[in-house]
Order: C-alpha cells, then sequence, then structure tokens
C-alpha cells in the first residue's frame, strides 16, 4: 500500500500492467472523493490524479505492476 498523499506542483497518472490496483482520492478531511479499481476485468485502465488531491493506492493482486508519471500543469493559452 502507498498511504495517503498529495503532490502540491505535479499531476499523477496511473495506468495498469498486470494484476489489480485500487486508487483512492480523497477530500482535505479525509472522506473519500473516487474508489476506482484499476484492472483489464474492471476495464478501467488507468486514472489521472490532479495536483493537490489527496490519494493512496493498494494492490489488490500479488505481482500487480503500474505505470507511474507525474507531470507538470500546464495550461494552454491560445
Amino acid at each position: 500500500m502507498v498511504p495517503i498523499h498529495r503532490h502540491p506542483t505535479k499531476d499523477e497518472s496511473f495506468v495498469i500492467l498486470r494484476g489489480k490496483v485500487r486508487v483512492t482520492t480523497h477530500n482535505d478531511d479525509g472522506s473519500i472523493i473516487e474508489d476506482v479499481v484499476l484492472s483489464q476485468e474492471s476495464g478501467n485502465y488507468g486514472v489521472d490524479i490532479p495536483k493537490n488531491v489527496w490519494h493512496k493506492l493498494e494492490s489488490l493482486e500479488s505481482g500487480s505492476v503500474i505505470f507511474r508519471g507525474r507531470f507538470w500543469s500546464m495550461r494552454w493559452k491560445g
């Protein structure tokens, strides 16, 4: 399990490569915003977490593998 945390300056994305992983996002008071299981069976292959959003991950299956990316938030002006 990755304990609840947040990233103040970067968005974070997770993509399931193998197995099953739960990703939970939380409000500042700890209440759950969203609870998503990433797996081939569920059809949920990835999730994006905006900067400053509390979140945690939990492996639900031994041998689970995810790809994680952290990205600077950018707003395009045009």
